[in-house]
């Protein structure tokens, strides 16, 4: 039987966390050192999808009174299309209260995580233009 958790990740956490990132988003990934400034800032917070002991999934939040802003969602490609990144988005949702929404950025051409987002109840909002360092825009997407 498979067990699955969401827990809490703290620093000790941190080389999981780097290896499931840089092997979703590549060279656009934060380095260690960026990472472990996240980590150590006290707004943000890590929680990973735990199945027997491993870490396969994670989101990066940035918690303020009014908002929950998810850095990043990242699953190791083993383990991706199996409902982790839904139930740690869904997760968060349990989470906020009532004064806060739920803000993300997408790259505009990432249809695949626009529409996942969608159907987790995200709109979009607006576009911040060439968000990204390739030059991309963002699409700021919110839940409420």
């Amino acid at each position: 039987m498979i067990k699955s958790q969401i827990i809490k990740l703290d620093v000790k956490n941190i080389d999981d966390v780097y290896e499931i990132l840089h092997e979703a988003f590549n060279d656009e990934a934060w380095n260690m050192e960026q990472l472990l400034s996240s980590f150590n800032n006290s707004s943000n917070a890590y929680y990973g999808m735990v199945l027997n002991g491993k870490i396969v999934s994670i989101i990066s939040l940035l918690i303020t009174v009014d908002d929950i802003n998810i850095l990043d969602i990242a699953t190791k490609n083993d383990y991706k299309n199996k409902g982790h990144a839904t139930r740690l988005i869904d997760y968060v949702k349990s989470i906020k209260n009532e004064a806060q929404t739920i803000s993300l950025e997408v790259k505009e051409s990432n249809d695949i995580a626009i529409n996942f987002y969608k159907k987790q109840g995200f709109y979009p909002v607006c576009k911040r233009k060439k968000y990204y360092r390739t030059g991309e825009d963002a699409i700021i997407m919110f839940y409420n």
